[in-house]
This record gives C-alpha cells, structure tokens and sequence, in this order.
C-alpha cells in the first residue's frame, strides 16, 4: 500500500465499517463511540492511522487490485515482541462488496501470513464481532480457530 492508495482504502472501510460489527479495536481507535455506533470521525481516525502505518517498520499494509482498481486491503501489526519472535494482529482487513466471494481477502491473509512468517511472529491473531458470522466464516477458511471472547461492561 502506498499513501496514494489511502483514499481508495478508506472507501471500502466506510463500505465495510458496520454498526452491528463493532470491534473491541475499532472502539479502542475511536472509529466507534460506543459497541453499537460508529463514530462520525472514522473516516479521519482511519485516514490517519493508515498514514502513521505506512511509516511504521512494525505494519505491514496490503492492497489487492483488479485492473489498476483497489478492491481489497489488510492491515497488519506486530506485538508483544519476545527475543526474535512476536505476535502478529491481523488488525483489518475489507473487501469491496462487489468483488467478495472471489477469494480476494484469502489472497490478503496470505500476504499477511507470508510477513508475519519472515518476521518470525509465534501466529496471527485476528479479533471479530461475535456477531458477524461472515467474517468469523472467511477466518476459520483461511486456517483461523476461535481463540476467546472479550466482554464487554459499559460503566
């Protein structure tokens, strides 16, 4: 991904960014305001985290492409760096509508899986909505299992 790609990437996250599938990071980022409402601000909070990613040696972004249009992308970041390996989050992945079920984001995961494999990361971690059954679906095909679930109390 180059910063010239950020603004088609950030087309297809509002595309993809569903209320009823918030997640614990995008709550965290401030694309939602609450675990049922996104945020009027994500667009930007996206805008500028893909910025601050694509000057950071610890994330790797992706872009997948269909005659020069970006039709997919995916985000990913290493953690908990112990001695030479680490974790690797799959922090966000999305596939313009009109190209899912073409193996697009099987094609993106891989790429993520690829880097993690030559940055020596222990696995890849990737954190879903339990609400959202289509994503939980093309996780569990491209070799993910269900790990544990985060709850959630708002004070």
């Amino acid at each position: 991904m180059s910063t010239a790609d950020i603004p088609a990437v950030g087309k297809i996250h509002s595309e993809v960014l569903d209320e009823t599938y918030i997640s614990y990071g995008e709550l965290h980022l401030g694309l939602a305001s609450t675990p049922t409402v996104v945020s009027a601000d994500a667009p930007r909070i996206f805008h500028d985290e893909l910025h601050n990613s694509l000057n950071n040696e610890s994330v790797s972004c992706f872009v997948a492409e269909s005659n020069g249009q970006i039709i997919g992308f995916a985000i990913s970041a290493l953690r908990n760096a112990i001695g030479d390996s680490s974790e690797c989050w799959l922090e966000d992945i999305g596939v313009d509508p009109n190209f899912r079920e073409e193996g697009v984001g099987e094609k993106l995961a891989k790429a993520v899986f690829n880097w993690a494999q030559e940055k020596h990361a222990t696995y890849v971690l990737a954190e879903i909505n339990v609400k959202n059954k289509l994503a939980q679906k093309g996780a569990m095909k491209m070799g993910f299992n269900p790990f544990c679930t985060i709850f959630l109390k708002s004070v």
